[in-house]
């Protein structure tokens, strides 16, 4: 849309405070029911794709700005590792990192290079494994914010974003973070001397850095402001320009919660990820190298929308089958009443004893299909219960479920005997559990089989 983009669904939650742990998530089952009922509830109608991006607060990504040499393509990577590797908080092979490039034709490449904790970025891997999510791509805050301004203007730009008690002070050019800040509020009676302070330290250094070779020529303040007047005094101040206001260049539902409007603002620069720039060849997404190669080699978006669309045609028609059969019954049943009753006269041919056969082929079938739907759904309420109370610590590997002999066979492994056994008495509800002792011969990352013969 000219516009921008267009908000059809949403959904807000308040996270428990022990939701994470330094950026880790640390309950990653809550937060996968948390997001699926999230989904299930968004307004005005459920959100049901299958993809995510992720926007980190900048706290938790280290972000560093690189001036290179001109180089091959296939030489800035190592280039960058080697530049990068003295700044980083921590070793190398414990964060993942990720770069966005620009090239103005000088001597020199421009890079924006970020960098995150592994155990930050796998554990939202393995939360949103949980409820079949796929993670497209994560980023700060900063890199939305940038690419906000950048569909305003290209020149060097300072944007503020406040939102509640934190900000985030972002210097950027052509999409390009130069200098990301982030700061927090003790208290709301000092909120306006602190942002004043820290706008202060954060020109200061702009100054001494950048401002011989690049000049601020835009400034965006975004999210919710107090005192705005001596907010844009002091800017204009310490830069030398006029304020603007971040523009949304999207559509939200009249439903939508004002108060959430600046929390929304990264949000809507992430939702540009995919639109390509003049001359950027890359975006950051800080998706681990090895999964971005599986999923392209498996071609993975179109694979899974592949076996949506699948799905979708046997489901609709098999309706279509059910609907046409009722329809073919319906008629027919009229018909015969309608003779029954005078208005036409029943004439029995060869034909349409062929056509009786076979209506009464395809009713015995539909009875037959009824059975199947019954008892598919008894087992689907089953195997929803069993999935949602799985002891914690357990992954099932494989699952076979035997329908004639009503049997179920699980296939998984567990990091201690402990929690084996602890499966075993919660399986035993079910009906009666049988796990070979071959199950119980390790100490750690356990392999085990159990097979429920389950109750009638």
């Amino acid at each position: 849309m000219e516009e921008g983009f267009k908000i059809e669904s949403f959904g807000t939650a308040k996270l428990p405070l022990d939701i994470s742990r330094q950026g880790v998530v640390s309950q990653p089952k809550l937060l996968a029911q948390m997001i699926t009922q999230l989904r299930a509830s968004s307004k005005p109608k459920k959100i049901t794709t299958n993809f995510c991006f992720v926007n980190l607060p900048d706290e938790l990504v280290f972000s560093k700005f690189l001036k290179l040499p001109r180089v091959k393509e296939e030489e800035i990577e190592p280039a960058i590792y080697f530049k990068i590797k003295d700044f980083l908080p921590h070793l190398p092979d414990e964060m993942y990192l990720d770069w966005q490039i620009r090239e103005d034709g000088n001597e020199e490449i421009e890079a924006n290079v970020v960098a995150v904790k592994k155990e930050i970025i796998n554990s939202y891997f393995s939360t949103f494994k949980i409820i079949n999510v796929f993670p497209l791509g994560f980023e700060s805050e900063s890199s939305s914010l940038a690419r906000l301004a950048g569909l305003i203007s290209s020149n060097p730009s300072l944007i503020v974003y406040l939102n509640g008690q934190r900000g985030v002070i972002c210097f950027s050019q052509d999409r390009l973070v130069l200098l990301a800040t982030t700061f927090s509020f003790s208290s709301l009676e000092k909120k306006g001397e602190e942002l004043l302070a820290e706008l202060k330290q954060t020109a200061n250094f702009w100054q001494a850095n950048f401002g011989k070779e690049r000049k601020i020529v835009n400034v965006f303040l975004a999210g919710q402001t107090e005192n705005e007047l001596v907010l844009k005094q002091s800017i204009k101040e310490y830069f030398g320009v006029e304020v603007k206001k971040l523009a949304l260049p999207m559509i939200l539902p009249t439903t939508f919660p004002q108060d959430y409007l600046s929390k929304l603002i990264p949000l809507c620069g992430l939702a540009f990820l995919s639109r390509p720039a003049g001359g950027q060849k890359r975006e950051i997404t800080l998706i681990p190298d090895t999964v971005r190669q599986e999923r392209e080699s498996f071609n993975f978006r179109d694979k899974v929308k592949d076996v949506l669309k699948i799905t979708s045609l046997v489901f609709w028609g098999f309706m279509a089958l059910y609907v046409g059969v009722f329809s073919s019954m319906f008629f027919e049943l009229e018909k015969t009443k309608a003779g029954l009753s005078g208005w036409e006269k029943v004439i029995v041919t060869p034909h349409q004893i062929r056509l009786e056969r076979q209506a009464a082929n395809l009713n015995q079938k539909l009875v037959s299909l009824e059975e199947v739907l019954g008892r598919r759904k008894e087992i689907s309420s089953l195997l929803l219960d069993f999935a949602a109370n799985i002891p914690a610590g357990i992954l099932i590997t494989d699952f076979t479920f035997d329908t004639k002999g009503k049997t179920m066979e699980i296939r998984g492994t567990a990091s201690s005997r402990q929690e084996v056994l602890a499966l075993e008495k919660y399986l035993t509800q079910f009906g009666q559990v049988t796990i070979p002792l071959s199950s119980f011969e390790e100490v750690t990352n356990l392999n085990f089989r159990a097979v429920i013969k389950l109750k009638s």
